[in-house]
């Protein structure tokens, strides 16, 4: 069935008056809430490893201490078989016992309340409005502490660019989301609709942060349209869907990891669009039925400009990603899945 719109599918009718102020044929609407409470504990200790004399003199090393790779592989300083494993252990000997630990522990409470209609103008049209609002707060404590043989000079404080800290934070926040589609049925088999709506992801605090700085990131909100169309078709063996969209994201959130640190920030705004078009056919052949689906995507960031780096440019610099694609969002995808089924 194209929609539970029509009373022709086989769905409960869910309708509960006549229309609304005496417009249109019938109104359907649910309302709900939620309630969520959630404690997040977690503790990281990083250490130094047996084999951690031998990794100072490797490049990476060099540009995660240094910044830069000075000697960029001239000097065969590692690699060096048994001198490495000799160096590993004068190395572990001297420095002993250093690391650094995180602490971090939030408490999340969310309530919200949701509401959507379906109100029926005629057999064809239908109008769908909703709106959900919400509030979070999150209470959150984060710690960091470097552990050594020999302060000030710990190794891995070093290594990581790390530094202690410990702070506290309470941040509550509000959020609106409305929506609102228009679906038009011609036919019992084909279903048009547009819809706007807006998203929301909430904001939040870095639980792994080496050096106390940036732990904040903030909400994520995204204002999407859509237009496409539902069809039922071939005696309702072919189910053919296409839809188009446009999707602006302000202070999207994206994952940046540097070195060992794995963070959390905002890009400014960031756009997709495409296209998306899937089917499922079952075939003359009783035995056989195929699924398939194409999508196209462009999604780009329109203003960031102060990424991260790449591995080859030197430590805390940023580069300009403004009119480049968005990590993980292949320009196309596709699938094609035939299926046969023979009873044993």
């Amino acid at each position: 069935c194209p929609s539970p719109n029509r009373p022709s599918c086989d769905t409960p009718d869910r309708r509960g008056s006549d229309g609304l102020f005496g417009l249109g044929q019938s109104l359907e609407f649910v309302l709900g809430a939620f309630l969520y409470h959630a404690n997040f504990m977690q503790g990281t200790n990083a250490a130094i490893g047996q084999d951690f004399g031998s990794y100072l003199l490797t490049d990476s090393a060099q540009r995660q201490i240094l910044g830069s790779t000075p000697f960029n592989g001239f000097l065969p300083l590692s690699g060096l078989g048994a001198a490495d494993q000799l160096f590993d252990t004068l190395t572990g000997g001297i420095i002993g016992n250093d690391s650094f630990s995180l602490f971090f522990r939030q408490r999340t409470d969310t309530k919200a309340a949701f509401g959507q209609a379906m109100w029926h103008l005629d057999d064809h049209w239908t109008v769908i409005p909703g709106v959900r609002y919400s509030i979070e707060t999150k209470d959150v404590t984060a710690s960091g502490a470097p552990t050594c043989r020999l302060p000030p000079a710990c190794i891995m404080e070093v290594a990581l660019s790390a530094q202690a800290y410990d702070e506290s934070s309470r941040r509550t926040e509000y959020d609106t989301s409305p929506k609102l589609a228009i679906q038009y049925e011609p036919n019992a088999h084909i279903d048009l609709f547009t819809s706007y709506a807006m998203g929301h992801k909430s904001g939040g605090v870095n639980a792994a942060s080496f050096s106390g700085t940036n732990l904040d990131y903030l909400p994520e909100n995204v204002t999407s349209v859509e237009t496409g169309v539902k069809s039922a078709l071939l005696d309702r063996t072919l189910t053919l869907n296409a839809t188009l969209f446009h999707s602006r994201f302000d202070n999207l959130q994206v994952v940046n990891i540097q070195g060992a640190n794995v963070t959390v920030s905002n890009a400014a705004t960031a756009t997709a669009k495409g296209l998306e078009m899937d089917l499922h056919w079952l075939t003359p052949l009783s035995f056989l039925s195929v699924t398939g689906s194409l999508g196209w995507l462009e999604a780009l960031y329109d203003q960031y400009k102060t990424a991260p780096p790449t591995i080859d440019m030197s430590k805390g610099s940023v580069q300009d990603l403004s009119d480049r694609p968005l990590t993980f969002a292949p320009k196309v995808t596709a699938s094609f899945s035939p299926t046969v089924q023979f009873p044993l």
